[in-house]
């Protein structure tokens, strides 16, 4: 990356089913001497609820942003029904209030 100047690239963890599971990919990461320095980032994409539920803890373990996987989160939260036309808006009250907490 430094090498190459390509310093605006930044690193999107993609779906981390669990902090344990995001850890030990930081951990390999590391060990390949990629980390969050300078002008490194590495976000989180969160596309399931215990991402949501547990954002604290995620935060505290070292992420720089989130990446907000919506059509993965709403999948999870409606059962997967997310084609149905007179279920849609109900599913959009489902996703606001269940992000709501989040973002207060």
């Amino acid at each position: 990356r430094n090498k190459k100047t390509l310093l605006n690239v930044e690193l999107v963890v993609p779906k981390a089913n669990n902090l344990d599971e995001f850890l030990q990919l930081k951990r390999e990461l590391a060990a390949r001497n990629i980390t969050r320095k300078g002008s490194m980032k590495i976000w989180l994409e969160m596309g399931i609820p215990e991402n949501l539920i547990n954002i604290d803890n995620y935060i505290e373990s070292g992420i720089d942003g989130i990446f907000l996987s919506m059509d993965s989160l709403q999948k999870f939260l409606t059962d997967g029904n997310i084609n149905q036309p007179d279920l849609a808006k109900i599913h959009i009250q489902t996703i606001i209030r269940f992000l709501d907490p989040v973002f207060k």
